[in-house]
């Protein structure tokens, strides 16, 4: 019994079912369609053999194109633009100069601070952080200075105070005074006679802060006599005894 097929169809040898090329058997990763490619026929006549050579072409194209597709995957991704080379040369040697020039500034940073630490009398020891211990170095420097500048203006209102009509110990121990005396510069020329003018302005404004038994500072000369001068004289001698553990 001879089959007639359809035009340009032909039997699978494997089910003998009349099979049209075209047809899909499914669809690739990429979405596109898995067609039946056509081959020769036994059954077939000449002319349908001429039909399916045809329709093989045109299925092997399909193939081929889905080949194309596949291919597509594995490609890099493309770069918009076309490709310079030189310029690309000249970005990896900016990025190099960059990273050079970073290495080249952290190592300047810490030479900077190894001269610092070095004119400080200090050395680094490998296990702290140079910055923190020029740091440490320089609180304890400040904390140096200030208790030498508050010594030399103690040293002055002991000094100074019987003259200037004041009880040092009570002057010492004002808060108010004290403050006052923050902005004086022990280093200044005139540093005596603005620590004489400083108790003369807190005696007068606070007889608490006066000599024992002699009240706001006097003006002019001494007229009570000499047992006055010396009672002045024996309080600044004790007061700087105690001041000074003595």
């Amino acid at each position: 019994m001879r089959i007639t097929l359809p035009s340009g169809a032909f039997l699978n040898p494997a089910t003998d079912l009349p099979v049209i090329p075209g047809t899909i058997l499914g669809y690739r990763r990429n979405g596109q369609p898995i067609r039946v490619a056509a081959g020769g026929s036994g059954e077939g006549g000449d002319g349908g053999g001429g039909s399916d050579g045809g329709a093989g072409d045109g299925g092997g194209g399909e193939s081929g194109q889905g080949g194309e597709g596949q291919g597509d995957s594995t490609k890099p991704p493309n770069i918009d633009g076309e490709f310079d080379a030189d310029r690309a040369k000249r970005a990896i040697a900016a990025a190099r100069d960059a990273e050079k020039k970073a290495r080249g500034d952290a190592k300047a940073a810490k030479d900077q601070v190894a001269a610092i630490l070095a004119a400080a009398g200090l050395k680094p020891d490998g296990t702290k952080d140079p910055a923190e211990q020029l740091k440490e170095a320089s609180a304890k420097a400040t904390g140096a200075e200030a208790k030498a500048r508050n010594a030399q203006i103690e040293a002055a209102v002991l000094r100074r105070a019987g003259k200037a009509g004041g009880d040092p110990d009570a002057l010492l121990d004002s808060t108010s005074f004290m403050n006052s005396m923050k902005d004086i510069d022990p280093d200044a020329a005139d540093f005596g006679d603005q620590v004489t003018a400083a108790i003369k302005a807190a005696v007068k404004s606070n007889g608490k802060l006066a000599a024992t038994g002699q009240g706001p500072a006097r003006q002019g000369a001494d007229h009570t006599g000499g047992g006055t001068s010396k009672g002045r004289s024996g309080n600044l001698t004790d007061a700087v005894k105690r001041k000074l553990g003595g």
